[in-house]
């Protein structure tokens, strides 16, 4: 099993690829800077990921609409996007986004909505 993480290079990122890899049913992680690249792979690698972990760096439009985008290629894929404040996840649930949540959130909540995430 697979997972993506769509981030800029630092520490956002690199807390992502540490906290994957404490969930151990995830193989190999991939890593995109932008939504952009991460549409790049997707035309690249037939194996879609299981799981995109999705940093909300613009509006929550834009990135409703990037996770869209991904979406059409890997329809099976589960994101879990998450964002800088608490009115920008309630306006993200309210478009319709599954599990967002807010950077800084608790370790073990994040890897509990991975591990269930994992296994819908």
């Amino acid at each position: 099993m697979s997972a993506l993480i769509v981030a800029r290079p630092g520490p956002l990122r690199e807390g992502l690829r540490a906290a994957l890899a404490a969930a151990c049913s995830i193989g190999s992680v991939r890593e995109a800077d932008s939504s952009v690249v991460a549409l790049e792979k997707a035309a690249q690698h037939e194996n879609a990921p299981r799981l995109v972990l999705l940093s909300a760096d613009g509006t929550v439009d834009q990135t409703l609409a990037e996770v869209e985008q991904i979406q059409g290629r890997w329809p099976m894929t589960r994101f879990i996007i998450l964002v800088d404040t608490v009115q920008q996840q309630q306006m993200a649930r309210a478009a319709g986004a599954g599990e967002v949540l807010v950077k800084g959130v608790r370790a073990d909540e994040f890897l509990m909505r991975i591990t269930e995430l994992l296994h819908e």
